[in-house]
Formats: C-alpha cells, sequence, structure tokens
C-alpha cells in the first residue's frame, strides 16, 4: 500500500499533515473500473484507459494535465473481461500535441502501458510507446531473425542505442502485458515487464531535444508500428522507483489477469 502526505485546515488554530493511504475509488459500468480518483501525484502526466474512450480520434487524458492522445484517424475498439481496449493494427497511431516529460531526453520520465500484442513485425521494431524528437525514445517488441519474440527499448537513430534482445523469446501473443521504461536523467534506461525489473541498458549517448509522446509508431508517421490492443497507459516525468513500478502492477494485474 502506498501513502501520500495531505495537507490541511481548520477554521480554529490548527493546520497541518497526516500522511494517509492512497485509496483507489472506482465507478463501475458493467462491471469493468472506469474514471479512477486517486490522491493527485503532479509528476503523472499522462494517464489513459481505454475504458474513458468513446470514440473519434481523441483519447482523453485522465491525469488533469490535458495531455490528451490524438490519433490519425478514428481506431476500432473491442472488449473483452477486462472491459474496453483500442486496438492499434498498425495504421492508426497517435501522439501528445505537446512535448510532455521535460526538455531534453535525459530528463527523468516513467513510460507504462498495459498492451496485447496480435501480430509481431519480423526483424522490426514494434513500438508501443516513445517520444519523437531528433532521436526516437522506444518501447515496445522485437522478433529477431531466429523468430524470438523479445522486448526492446532504448534510443533509436542519433545519440542513442536501441537493445532489442530483452527477455528472449518470453514475449506470448494474444496476452496481456505491463511494460514499462523508466529513464534516471543519467544515460541508462531501465524496462520492467508485469512490475519486475527485466533489464537496463546504457541507451543514451549524447542528450538530444525532447518531442511529443507517441503511442503506436515512434514518429507519429507509422513508422515501426505496433500491431495489437492497448488498454491503459501512463506517463510520469520522474523516474518512479522499482517498488513503485511493482505498485503500479499491484493495482491493474486483477484486472488484466496477468
Amino acid at each position: 500500500m502506498r501513502y501520500r502526505n495531505i495537507g490541511f485546515a481548520t477554521t480554529g488554530s490548527y493546520s497541518g499533515t497526516y500522511t494517509v493511504p492512497e485509496l483507489d475509488f472506482r465507478k463501475r459500468t458493467a462491471g469493468w473500473p472506469t474514471n479512477t480518483i486517486a490522491v493527485s501525484d503532479t509528476s503523472l502526466v499522462l494517464y489513459l484507459d481505454a475504458n474513458n474512450y468513446s470514440s473519434g480520434t481523441t483519447w482523453s487524458d485522465q491525469s488533469g494535465t490535458g495531455n490528451d492522445m490524438i490519433f490519425n484517424s478514428a481506431p476500432s475498439t473491442g472488449t473483452d473481461s477486462t472491459g474496453k481496449y483500442i486496438s492499434i493494427d498498425g495504421t492508426h497511431y497517435a501522439a501528445t500535441a505537446n512535448a510532455i516529460i521535460g526538455t531534453a531526453d535525459r530528463s527523468l520520465f516513467t513510460y507504462i502501458a498495459v498492451v496485447q500484442p496480435t501480430t509481431l513485425n519480423n526483424s522490426s521494431y514494434n513500438t508501443v510507446m516513445g517520444t519523437m524528437a531528433t532521436s526516437y525514445t522506444q518501447m515496445g517488441f522485437y522478433v529477431d531473425s531466429g523468430n524470438n519474440k523479445n522486448y526492446m527499448m532504448g534510443r533509436n537513430a542519433g545519440a542513442g542505442i536501441l537493445i532489442t534482445n530483452l527477455g528472449v523469446n518470453t514475449v506470448v501473443l494474444n496476452a496481456w502485458v505491463m511494460i514499462g521504461i523508466t529513464g534516471d536523467g543519467s544515460t541508462s534506461f531501465t524496462m520492467y515487464v508485469n512490475g519486475a525489473l527485466l533489464s537496463t541498458q546504457v541507451c543514451i549517448t549524447t542528450a538530444q531535444t525532447n518531442g511529443r509522446t507517441t503511442i503506436g509508431s515512434y514518429n507519429n508517421a507509422g513508422s515501426e508500428p505496433f500491431r495489437g490492443n492497448i488498454a491503459w497507459a501512463k506517463v510520469y516525468n520522474r523516474t518512479l522507483s522499482a517498488t513503485e513500478m511493482t505498485n503500479e502492477y499491484n493495482n491493474v494485474k486483477s484486472r488484466f489477469g496477468i
């Protein structure tokens, strides 16, 4: 359980701070969690839940920062026991209107997404989320020449290193999985799968200008696309700890059966 400090004031002479458990109150529709109301974390700059998407090209941000995700065209949706999901079929992709994790790619950041890969391109990158800039931050999947289905993360092109052989042949198609990467402001990224540390690797050599956050393509133009479904995603402008990444997983594992 996580705890938050909350300030308060009364009409009397006392004001102060209490440390209280972080609670998750959910409004349910047909048994599915929808709008999540939680104690504010100002470092959360993007929060997407497919249960809050209806139609059109805008996937509304639930973090309170207004960083909506805008698709190139309206994607299709589906439902299963987890709730609603959005289909990213290689022709639909999205990006925020503005950069949301700082002014340089050595900024502190965390990307997390719950996705269901359905088809992975062989000998190619399959980008779930990233940052488009002069070189590109990416996380997702990679299928090598031996048809091994791997996880991948890093910075592609420019001043970066893309690591494609993470968790060799452990990716399962048509199954929900939570993947995430963090950047600690140095040259390294760390990847997590279902809340567990997978790998820390040097991925940046020199600093580059940051850009907009993307889903389904590294450059918001359909390049190196992800094919599958996405149901949930978050972006923080700080580095979540290993414990916090585990907590994020624990908060959704029952919903997605992961």
